[in-house]
């Protein structure tokens, strides 16, 4: 008698990834603080769940119970949770408004000394009519200050940008106010040369290129190729920076070459080539320059015709 066994073979692996438990989440804790307080919050406590918060003043935790100490007015708000068990299985998103009460100091006033100029001093100036509160200023490349007037010496492009204040007392925030420092105040758009013909050019198409030893030139071209603008700075690789035009040195004038720090701005058209005479260009990075009411006169001639702001950018 021949006996014929068959083996059971079982292939389902649902044992091996059984289904998410129920994670619906929610959080408590402190609804209203005074400021100076602790904040408490809480999450659903989930075995092996990550967590992830979020909430005002760029709050950011990991526990399921974070604490915030000596909270203030910035720490008012919605903070949100979410938990998470091996990335696969997620909870939801839950959130939860947390009252700070405080009074708050009067809106604080920011301003700045102008001119500005690469190498002088920025003075930022703040006031609050509110009495005995504390100064808090933000600002380019890590820049903090709880003095009410800050000054910046020696300043350099690194130190463009928004600086943000803040009035505090009692650990009660004003609302903020800012100023924007930038040594180029006009930020042109666009290229406008008012002349005796009256044209605005806009430039659509760029091109750079070293068209002469030791020199970079960036070139805008308008859209139809009618009229181009030209800025060529000393060096085949110029730094950022700001560069006083030198007309006497453009490569075409047989006056010597441009020398260190030095500029020629040409606007061509089908009237003729024009060179910036006086004034400074701002040189962002190796495609882009910019410059604000530069008086113009025709090649090889010494009276001014017409002022003119520009910008080429790739």
């Amino acid at each position: 008698m021949l006996i014929l066994l068959f083996a059971s073979c079982n292939h389902d692996k649902s044992s091996d990834n059984p289904p998410c438990p129920d994670m619906a989440l929610h959080i408590s804790g402190d609804t209203t603080v005074e400021a100076g307080d602790t904040i408490s919050l809480m999450a659903t406590l989930f075995t092996g769940a990550t967590y992830s918060w979020t909430g005002p003043n760029g709050f950011v935790a990991t526990a399921y119970n974070p604490v915030i100490y000596q909270s203030s007015s910035l720490n008012e708000g919605y903070y949100y949770a979410s938990a998470d068990v091996l990335g696969l299985c997620k909870s939801n998103v839950d959130s939860f408004y947390v009252t700070v009460l405080c009074e708050r100091p009067e809106d604080v006033m920011a301003n700045y000394n102008s001119p500005l100029s690469v190498g002088g001093t920025i003075q930022l100036f703040s006031a609050s009519l509110s009495d005995s509160v504390q100064y808090i200023w933000y600002g380019p490349s890590g820049f903090t200050s709880n003095l009410q007037n800050p000054v910046i010496p020696s300043a350099n492009y690194g130190n463009e940008g928004v600086y943000i204040v803040y009035a505090n007392k009692d650990n009660c925030y004003s609302k903020p106010d800012s100023v924007v420092i930038n040594f180029n105040q006009c930020h042109p758009s666009k290229n406008t040369f008012v002349n005796s013909l009256g044209q605005n050019h806009f430039l659509y198409s760029y091109g750079s290129a070293s068209l002469y030893p030791n020199t970079y030139s960036i070139t805008g071209t308008e859209w139809l190729g009618a009229s181009n603008l030209r800025a060529t700075f000393y060096s085949v690789n110029p730094s950022p920076g700001v560069y006083a035009i030198n007309p006497a040195h453009c490569p075409a004038s047989g006056s010597g070459p441009l020398t260190a720090g030095e500029t020629c701005v040409e606007f061509t058209d089908s009237t003729g080539v024009y060179q910036g005479v006086s004034g400074t260009v701002k040189l962002t990075n190796s495609n882009t320059f910019e410059f604000c009411s530069v008086p113009f006169r025709l090649q090889y001639t010494t009276a001014t015709l017409f002022s003119g702001s520009g910008k080429v950018q790739f």
